[in-house]
């Protein structure tokens, strides 16, 4: 199995940058401000993020986990919002702006029982 490593980099990402990652133009994650984009690739760091910061996958959701990468889910109560249709980085992210304590480490059914109550 390849493990996939991730870099930061500023948005739009170079010609090089692309070549050597698996997203596209359409396909790239970036932040709200689209000031930043997230690229990966498998095996050995290409040339073109030498000098870069990597993550790994844990890294690179959590960064991508914070306000600054997030859609803000809004002012709804947890009654008004399909909580099944969210994401677990959802979820965690509309636990944490609720207070729940111990969110980083739940699962799914545990955070929407928690965001419920």
């Amino acid at each position: 199995m390849n493990n996939k490593t991730y870099c930061i980099v500023a948005n739009p990402p170079t010609g090089a940058q692309y070549e050597a990652a698996i997203e596209s133009p359409e396909t790239v994650r970036t932040s709200l401000d689209d000031t930043l984009a997230v690229l990966k690739w498998t095996g050995p760091t290409p040339a073109a993020f030498d000098g870069l910061p990597t993550l790994d996958h844990a890294g690179a959701l959590a960064i991508m986990a914070t306000p600054e990468w997030l859609e803000p889910i809004g002012t709804d109560t947890p009654d008004e919002v399909d909580l099944e249709s969210l994401t677990v980085t959802e979820l965690k992210a509309l636990a944490r702006d609720a207070g729940i304590s111990g969110y980083s480490s739940m699962r799914k059914s545990e955070l929407i029982a928690a965001l419920s109550e």
